[in-house]
């Protein structure tokens, strides 16, 4: 059971990517992947006012995040025999979200032209590593960058 805002948080987009996974997905990858972002989430989520506030206003979104990276997992996962969740494929799934909530770059939205997208939701994984190349790929996909091959 959580103790802190923090280890609440990051149980609450633990399960979300959990519910995702409709195939395979062990404990212990889920676990190692999660782990990665705690240090953010004990930096953000403190248990005071500021982290409260904090959590309340990006709560869902992160929620939403973490569902949006075990479809995507869970989607990898399925062309692979055995089909199970594995670290790469969560790693990957985090890079094609992560590319939609990075700190102040504009993405063409079909609905309004431009849309920034928030910073808040981008400091949950910043400092997390990923793969360079397919990051900056990703990125420049979004935006609308010349892709040098």
């Amino acid at each position: 059971m959580a103790t802190t805002l923090a280890e609440q948080a990051r149980e609450e987009c633990r399960r979300e990517i959990k519910a995702a996974c409709r195939i395979g997905l062990d404990a212990s990858t889920l676990d190692s992947f999660m782990d990665r972002f705690m240090g953010n989430f004990k930096r953000l989520c403190t248990d005071d006012e500021a982290g409260n506030k904090f959590w309340a206003r990006i709560g869902q979104n992160m929620r939403d995040n973490g569902r949006y990276i075990g479809t995507f997992a869970d989607f990898f996962a399925r062309n692979k025999k055995p089909a199970v969740v594995s670290l790469d494929d969560l790693n990957l799934s985090l890079i094609l979200v992560r590319a939609l909530c990075f700190d102040r770059q504009i993405v063409p939205d079909h609905r309004t032209a431009t849309i920034p997208l928030a910073s808040p939701r981008f400091e949950i994984c910043e400092g997390v590593d990923l793969d360079p190349e397919l990051d900056t790929l990703w990125r420049q996909f979004l935006t609308g960058a010349n892709i040098e091959h």
